[in-house]
């Protein structure tokens, strides 16, 4: 009993002396919390488990966002059909620069090959005008683009060589059948 009385004596005094210590305890802990300024200046910019950009991230944002840009200007040009001039503002400028910072770009392929079609486009025009010579400049500047290997720029050329200028193809096609039905009814 002995043994009973003095290990209950000392769960009494462990239980008194934590009623008395748990208060001060909350009281310390509660009152380092009050130190803290009603302002947020004295943060720190970045915490340390914040994932920051790296110099080559921000490097590439800012190197699409200048693709973009060009891009944008390239299309612009092109709507308003400046597309080999004025030297400093052209859509051919802008996309060839793109081109420079990103060989693989779709977008600027894609608006080259949209260029070389309106400058077939414009040869068409001008040799159905009767202005060969305007004609083949602009067949030029279309080969300057997409080569002269393309498919679209050697057709043209044969199409130009064998159309009188002043003539649409089209045209031909239907005096030649108006020729051929008088043979016939002869």
């Amino acid at each position: 009993m002995n043994t009973f009385y003095s290990s209950s004596r000392i769960n009494i005094q462990v239980v008194v002396l934590l009623r008395r210590a748990l208060p001060v305890v909350a009281g310390l802990l509660l009152s380092g919390c009050q130190w803290l300024p009603q302002t947020t200046d004295w943060m720190p910019e970045h915490w340390p488990w914040q994932e920051t950009e790296s110099p080559r991230d921000q490097a590439a944002v800012t190197r699409q966002q200048s693709i973009d840009s060009l891009i944008a200007k390239g299309n612009l040009a092109f709507t308003k059909d400046r597309l080999s001039i004025p030297a400093n503002d052209n859509a051919l400028m802008y996309y060839r620069e793109v081109l420079k910072l990103d060989p693989d770009s779709e977008e600027a392929h894609e608006g080259l090959q949209q260029v070389s079609k309106r400058f077939r486009k414009l040869a068409r025009t001008a040799h159905d005008n009767g202005n060969g010579k305007q004609a083949r400049k602009y067949l030029r500047q279309a080969e300057l683009i997409t080569g002269t290997d393309n498919p679209e720029n050697r057709k043209l050329r044969q199409q130009l060589s064998e159309t009188p200028k002043g003539q649409d193809p089209r045209s031909l096609d239907t005096q030649f059948k108006e020729r051929y039905d008088a043979s016939q009814k002869n």
